[in-house]
């Protein structure tokens, strides 16, 4: 047997033969489960952001609700709310502004700017409001009046970009979406290919390995008929197969 081969034994042929389809199965894996995970992450940091943007627009609506509450009504509880809401929004606007860092949209951008503007005015309302309830004349209602509508005039344009993000961010899972589905598409046949071409490799492997086992015994076979034949003339029983068949020119002689 010929030494310094790692393939010296049958059992070491086979091993080599179950390693390759270990390594496509890996292969098959890692190709899915990353391609499945980058599109889906980013299908998913979408509809994050979806629903960052709702909140975003959700608040603005509260904080409209807030004003209506103080000014329609000359309400000091709609004062009180718009303190409280105004936090909220403040926090909600900030995590869309975040959100933009990473991925930005322009549309999602002027929605903010514009959702900032509308908070300008709301706090120059409340605020003049404030001073009103304080105000023992309470004159000046003319003031209350611009600035109400002033605030409803910039709440249409704050509806008109949230609209716009929308229509952005809804064409974009649209896409990730049809992206998603062709991956996995494309991942199903790459798996079958692989499988295929892992079970063909295998196959052939395997039949070469089982060819080179049958050559042998079919070699000792004719040696042992031979000896049996005639012990004297039987010829040296030679194997190159590198394992544990191989053998270096055996011979066996006649004992007498």
């Amino acid at each position: 047997m010929k030494k310094g081969r790692f393939l010296n034994s049958v059992w070491k042929k086979y091993i080599v033969g179950y390693v390759i389809v270990s390594m496509f199965s890996v292969v098959i894996l890692i190709v899915a489960v990353g391609s499945n995970q980058y599109v889906s992450g980013r299908y998913k940091n979408a509809i994050g952001e979806m629903i960052s943007i709702n909140n975003l627009e959700s608040a603005a609506e509260k904080i409209k609700s807030d004003v209506n509450m103080a000014y329609l009504y000359m309400s000091e509880e709609g004062i009180s709310n718009y303190k409280t809401d105004r936090d909220s929004i403040q926090a909600k606007l900030e995590t869309v502004k975040n959100l933009q860092r990473g991925n930005f949209v322009r549309e999602v951008t002027d929605a903010c700017y514009t959702v900032e503007t509308f908070l300008e005015k709301s706090d120059s309302l409340i605020g003049t409001l404030q001073n009103y309830f304080d105000s023992d004349k309470r004159k000046g209602t003319e003031f209350l009046e611009s600035g109400y509508e002033e605030l409803q005039e910039v709440y249409s344009y704050v509806l008109l970009r949230f609209q716009n993000a929308y229509s952005v961010k809804l064409d974009t899972l649209s896409h990730l979406e049809q992206r998603l589905n062709e991956l996995q598409n494309n991942t199903l046949k790459l798996q079958i290919g692989i499988i295929l071409s892992a079970v063909v490799s295998m196959l052939f492997y395997l039949a070469k390995v089982i060819m080179e086992i049958s050559r042998s015994i079919a070699t000792l076979q004719r040696g042992v008929e031979s000896i049996q034949n005639d012990v004297q003339k039987a010829e040296p029983i030679r194997i190159e197969s590198h394992d544990e068949f191989d053998g270096q020119g055996l011979h066996v002689l006649a004992v007498d």
